[in-house]
């Protein structure tokens, strides 16, 4: 599967488990399309989330 621009800088920020703010930071999106962009990898399976210590984690498959 090929993934624009944008979701390469995504994927490639996201290392082990973070958290959402971590991951907005690290790949310096707007913190909406980086929301918008998790959606649509978590539907597809390709991100997942744990809640876990009351906030939401999420990591690579």
């Amino acid at each position: 599967m090929t993934y624009d621009d944008t979701v390469r800088q995504l994927l490639d920020a996201m290392q082990g488990r973070q958290t959402l703010n971590q991951i907005v930071r690290r790949s310096n999106l707007p913190r909406h399309k980086v929301i918008t962009l998790l959606a649509r990898l978590i539907h597809f399976h390709i991100i997942q989330w744990d809640y876990s210590d009351q906030q939401f984690l999420f990591f690579q498959t």
